[in-house]
């Protein structure tokens, strides 16, 4: 089986989130769907207010959030039968950290950094990078416009909608190249 994120194609492009939520599950990642955006660009839990639209676990599928997440393809159906606006995301493999890139200052500050090209999802307020690196041996302090996500969270997904009615979307990325200076798991 090659590396999940060495080529991304097939299911994992797909506009279906259940297809996709399964090509991830076929590939040993948890899974869990958060609440989606309606058609107002509000989040499907009704809340007014959400502080976090369109990006927080369906707690009657997934209770304890991305502790929740699963490897059951059949509870995603289930909950997607429910919630058929849900979005997608996935707790990164513990060999993976995932730069969240967020706005002009967070690409100034990614620029920066000068780090290799690797898989890439343009999401609504910028983008989410993933590298294969042992995410213990990563020691990073704040940076401008940028969240490092690991196995410790989640991260949402394609073919997920953003509140800014954007749809988070793979770029083309044939290789995953190896995070420099970062000891391998």
């Amino acid at each position: 089986m090659t590396n999940l994120f060495d080529r991304i194609d097939g299911d994992f492009r797909s506009l279906d989130i259940e297809k996709a939520a399964n090509a991830f599950i076929a590939h040993k990642i948890p899974v869990l769907l958060t609440h989606g955006i309606d058609d107002q660009g509000n989040c499907t839990c009704c809340k007014k207010d959400c502080p976090s639209i369109g990006k927080h676990p369906i707690g009657e599928f997934f209770p304890k959030g991305h502790k929740s997440a699963c490897l059951d393809k059949k509870l995603v159906a289930r909950c997607l039968r429910k919630y058929p606006q849900a979005n997608l995301a996935i707790c990164p493999p513990p060999e993976f950290v995932v730069i969240d890139i967020d706005g002009d200052e967070g690409l100034k500050t990614y620029e920066s950094l000068k780090l290799p090209k690797t898989a890439t999802v343009k999401t609504g307020r910028g983008y989410h990078c993933y590298f294969q690196c042992n995410a213990s041996a990563i020691s990073i302090s704040k940076l401008d416009g940028i969240d490092i996500k690991t196995s410790n969270g989640y991260v949402v997904v394609p073919p997920s909608n953003h509140h800014s009615g954007v749809r988070y979307k793979w770029l083309k990325q044939n290789q995953l190249p190896k995070l420099q200076n970062c000891p391998r798991p």
